[in-house]
């Protein structure tokens, strides 16, 4: 393998990995902010039954 093809190939590499990181970083953002926006009413919920019963 030459310098030149090597070069390539890790430059080909490099970029398939840095947009696997992407993908991951935007789906972890997506999941957290979607958790994020449900709130905690659910334990204010379970909180006031409590206090209810």
């Amino acid at each position: 393998m030459g310098e030149l093809e090597l070069i390539h190939a890790y430059n080909n590499h490099f970029s398939l990995l840095l947009w696997l990181l992407t993908g991951i970083t935007i789906l972890t953002a997506t999941v957290i902010f979607t958790f994020m926006g449900r709130g905690t009413g659910g334990a204010d919920e379970m909180a006031e039954e409590s206090i209810a019963a």
